[in-house]
């Protein structure tokens, strides 16, 4: 990909980020560069085959004091080359600029490495179960979530008595199977990926798991996308897997809630 395509894909993934975070990055420099140097991934104790996709260099606002100023802008760098080495498609390489991006910028804010992974792990969205509110609850319930539902920057999906609210767009769990791949060095092509799901944002996932040959299952029907096995519940998601394994089924990474 040329260096001009790849700055287009990071000032997208820039725009992505809510606006009230974007009036705060001050006096902050967002640069691509080709890969990290060597003396970047000694002193951070990075050996190959791993690489290092972004790095933020500066003081973390809370860190500042009130002589902080007339300094040059802190640096975020996004690193071309292991970015693309890692990503099989264009799609991958769409999502890890993002990832890269929002994890960068959460040092910016002053975010530890392990906050910065609980926030990615959780907190990016949110599901309200509402199986057993009562009557009145609901009354209350049902005129906050339609709120939620009307916010252009919210995208909802909803399934059996929940629904899941992200607060980043751009964030889905076709994300996560695809973080959870690269930890395990695990390689999605090869057909080896099964997921199972019961929303529309499940359906993200189902699409990009069939995409690489691999397995889904939409749980109940719900959040179905063409190639996706329909199974009635859970117990019956547990006898397809288990038959699957009887006749021989490759390794996999299942996926639930």
């Amino acid at each position: 990909m040329k260096r001009e395509q790849f700055e287009r894909l990071v000032e997208e993934a820039l725009r992505e980020i809510p606006r009230r975070f974007r009036d705060e990055m001050k006096n902050l420099a967002i640069v691509v560069e080709d890969e990290p140097s060597q003396e970047i991934l000694e002193d951070l104790e990075i050996e190959p085959p791993d690489s290092l996709f972004g790095l933020y260099q500066g003081t973390p606002l809370p860190e500042r004091s009130w002589t902080h100023g007339n300094t040059l802008p802190d640096r975020i760098s996004l690193y071309q080359r292991p970015i693309e080495e890692d990503s099989e498609d264009h799609e991958d390489v769409v999502v890890c600029i993002a990832e890269t991006l929002i994890h960068e910028i959460g040092h910016y804010f002053g975010l530890s490495e392990e906050e910065i992974e609980e926030i990615e792990d959780k907190y990016w969205s949110a599901a309200v179960h509402h199986r057993k509110v009562s009557p009145d609850g609901w009354g209350v319930l049902e005129p906050l979530l339609m709120r939620l539902r009307s916010n252009l920057n919210i995208h909802s999906t909803s399934g059996p008595c929940v629904e899941e609210y992200q607060v980043l767009r751009e964030v889905n769990k076709a994300m996560g199977i695809q973080r959870l791949c690269r930890l395990l060095r695990f390689d999605p092509t090869r057909g080896g990926v099964l997921y199972a799901g019961d929303d529309e944002n499940d359906g993200i996932a189902m699409r990009w798991v069939l995409a690489r040959r691999g397995r889904a299952f939409a749980v109940g029907g719900r959040g179905w996308v063409p190639g996706a096995r329909v199974v009635a519940g859970p117990s019956g998601l547990a006898r397809a897997v288990r038959a699957l394994a009887e006749n021989g089924g490759t390794g996999c990474v299942l996926g639930w809630r």
